[in-house]
């Protein structure tokens, strides 16, 4: 606030520190030594120029982030030659003009030439010379801008995406009856690949129920949707459907309750075929049911459709309806066979890759420890450009192949190396007395752990010597003791690098045993650098934190707003009551003057739930701080004329000592709530018959305005709590 004769007012606390540092006896250099101090302990870049560019101090930070070696350097730089826009600087020295204090992101030079993005918050600022200087503070924000371009970048593209996509996409409603069962669904959105696919026109259908739209539409779709927008499943299956004539294989998912979307595509053609080979498929079983090798038709996306009973019986799958499954699925109903058919669609996809027959050996593991070797021809069948068939041939060559069998294991470990995403990966080899011996080791060992190895047994070694103590216990007595067990593991630990740095890492882990070598237990590995990835995590966990205060924030903003109507209704409550019980017995005369107070009663209510939200926009940032010349006499009148018939109900006086103007500079509509809070909570807590009194004294260049009852009181513990936003304070009036 300012006084009356517009003079800036200054607190008691800075006038006693001037006191003190008079009598301190601190030389100025001593004093400006200790805040410099304090400053380049501070992790945020501190900065203070002048209009003209040169910089007057810059702290510890800020000369690292510039890529300067020291203060005196970075003082021969003018502030201009910094902006990657030197013009912005212009432009930010006229907003001092208008404003006191900016907020801007720009672009930074720093001394190697290269730019990074910062975050400056400045204040204009006046010495007691009068010379203008600029204070700031300046922090990196590289990392945060490039996020958000690669976010708008991602979701362009996922836009882009969604309408170029083949497949239809809908999304829908499912709409349950009085006891929670599916019975329609209603059209939310769809893609332009959905009204081509279904001739639906999108003005036509979104907004109406499938019943609507498709009357005769089959009931099982109604209860398959149902089902994934209630239990959040995803289906994935093919259907006919009756309205449109079509045979359609649909994905659904549920992006949040009692919704589901679909991706939908064609494959009536695909049908008509099928049905039509089907005709064919038991004189062709017949055939191949005679050919002792693997005979497998498949179609264009990779689905099993004929195979001869010598295929089946090798895959373990005899008793299986295995037609129009993958290998994929199959895998399901034979695990011993998993690795196995998964390099089948491996191998089958090269054959597409090749739009022409390719021929190559496969290996197959047998029950009793053994494997088959398999000369396998694959020829594709591809029509336009899109995948039709696969036919498989393969014949066991497995005495001719007895020789590669070593060969064949040494693919096998590089197989395994390329299923894993590493930064390094690493072969161990256990044996039974304990000892361990690094066979192999790939990748950046040396970057993630920052040691270089002269041998490869170094590595294991190194990695037990580097493990957080806080993390060595638990991979002595949990991972070692389970990988001894030969189960696969994925441990997240600390290591800490040669420069003392900590870095999280993951390491994959996949014990296995051979037949030849009893009690030896080999370890393949791959290890990844996560740290980035934990970061984030504890990022997301102060996010949560933020959103939680700003929940705390709102609960407190509706307390206060209750409480500041609380009394004005009560009054004008409490006055239509008297009203509506004495009506008979009141004169013409009372009956105006009651009419009168309630009309008053009910505006000072309206003002002060305008008021009261226009507080609340101040509280959630959505009003500035709009100070000017008040009346501070007027002011509390209007603040006591809207409270007054409560005191009257209550019997409490309330006294106005104020006979004189007085004229401040302030914010009205947070002067209004200051006293209102004041004056309600002294009345809450006043004893019926007693007395409020409000008074105003003047003290050097500002007024004292205090408020004082004749309640209750407040303990030490009570004043406290009282200015501490984290804690909620209520007591029971009087």
């Amino acid at each position: 606030m300012k006084n009356h004769k517009g003079h800036t007012k200054k607190s008691n606390k800075n006038l006693q520190t001037n006191i003190e540092g008079e009598e301190a006896n601190m030389s100025n250099s001593e004093i400006s030594a200790e805040i410099h101090f304090s400053l380049d302990d501070l992790p945020v870049g501190i900065y203070k120029s002048k209009p003209d560019g040169t910089i007057v101090y810059a702290n510890k930070a800020l000369i690292n982030l510039s890529g300067y070696e020291s203060f005196e350097e970075l003082k021969k730089v003018n502030a201009f030659s910094l902006y990657a826009v030197p013009e912005l600087r212009v432009v930010q020295t006229a907003q001092f003009g208008t404003t006191d204090m900016i907020a801007e992101e720009y672009r930074f030079v720093r001394k190697d030439g290269s730019i990074i993005w910062v975050r400056d918050i400045g204040k204009k600022v006046v010495d007691e010379d009068g010379d203008l200087y600029y204070e700031g503070t300046i922090e990196d924000i590289t990392e945060r801008k490039i996020a958000e371009m690669r976010l708008r970048e991602s979701e362009e593209k996922y836009r882009e995406l969604i309408e170029k996509m083949d497949q239809g996409l809908a999304l829908h409603e499912i709409i349950l009856d009085d006891d929670g069962n599916p019975v329609d669904y209603m059209f939310l959105d769809v893609n332009s690949a959905f009204e081509k696919l279904t001739g639906l026109k999108r003005e036509n259908i979104i907004g109406k129920r499938v019943k609507e739209v498709l009357p005769e539409t089959e009931f099982y779709w109604i209860e398959k949707y149902g089902d994934v927008a209630l239990n959040s499943t995803v289906e994935k299956f093919t259907k006919y459907s009756q309205e449109l004539d079509k045979y359609f294989k649909v994905i659904a998912f549920s992006p949040r309750k009692l919704q589901f979307a679909t991706l939908i595509e064609d494959v009536t053609e695909k049908m008509l075929i099928e049905s039509a080979l089907q005709e064919s498929e038991l004189r062709l079983r017949t055939l191949i049911n005679t050919i002792p090798d693997i005979i497998t038709f498949k179609d264009g996306e990779g689905r099993w459709i004929i195979t001869n009973d010598f295929n089946l019986k090798l895959f373990g799958l005899e008793n299986v309806d295995y037609r129009g499954k993958t290998d994929a699925e199959l895998a399901k109903y034979a695990p011993f066979y998993k690795d196995a058919l998964e390099y089948c669609i491996f191998s089958d996809e090269k054959a597409w890759e090749a739009a022409k027959p390719i021929r190559g050996d496969e290996i197959i593991p047998t029950p009793d420890g053994e494997s088959r070797i398999f000369d396998v021809i694959k020829i594709p069948i591809i029509e336009n450009g899109e995948r039709k068939g696969l036919v498989v041939v393969g014949r066991d060559i497995t005495d001719k192949k007895a020789f590669e069998r070593m060969l064949s294991e040494t693919n096998e470990r590089y197989k395994m190396i390329s299923e894993m995403i590493t930064d390094y990966v690493y072969l161990v080899k256990v044996m039974p007395d304990g000892e361990i011996d690094v066979l192999w080791l790939l990748g950046g060992f040396e970057k993630i752990t920052g040691y270089k190895l002269s041998d490869y047994k170094d590595a294991y070694r190194t990695i037990l010597k580097i493990i957080h103590q806080e993390d060595l216990k638990k991979f002595r007595d949990e991972i070692i003791p389970r990988l001894n067990n030969l189960e696969e593991i994925k441990a997240e630990y600390r290591i800490l690098r040669n420069s003392g740095e900590i870095r999280w890492i993951l390491d994959h882990i996949k014990p296995f045993t051979k037949p030849d070598e009893p009690g030896v237990i080999y370890q393949i590995g791959a290890v990844t650098d996560i740290t980035e990835k934990k970061q984030y995590e504890n990022e997301l966990i102060e996010s949560r934190e933020k959103l939680k205060e700003n929940i705390d924030q709102k609960d407190r903003l509706f307390s206060i707003i209750a409480h500041d109507l609380k009394g004005p209704i009560s009054s004008f409550v409490g006055m239509s009551k008297l009203f509506s019980e004495n009506l008979k017995e009141l004169t013409l005369t009372e009956l105006q003057e009651y009419t009168e107070n309630m009309h008053k009663s009910a505006s000072n209510i309206l003002e002060l739930l305008e008021n009261l939200l226009e507080w609340s926009r101040v509280q959630r940032g959505k009003k500035q701080f709009n100070p000017e010349r008040l009346n501070i006499r007027l002011v509390l009148k209007n603040v006591t004329d809207l409270l007054i018939n409560s005191f009257k109900l209550k019997e409490v006086t309330l006294y106005l000592g104020i006979e004189n103007d007085a004229y401040v500079f302030g914010d009205l509509q947070m002067l209004n709530t200051i006293f209102r809070n004041l004056l309600s909570n002294a009345l809450k807590f006043s004893f019926r018959g007693a007395k409020v009194e409000i008074r105003i004294t003047e003290s050097g260049n500002k007024y004292v305005i205090s408020i004082k009852d004749y309640g209750i009181g407040m303990d030490d513990e009570l004043k406290r709590k009282l200015f501490n936003p984290a804690e909620k304070v209520s007591r029971t009036g009087t």
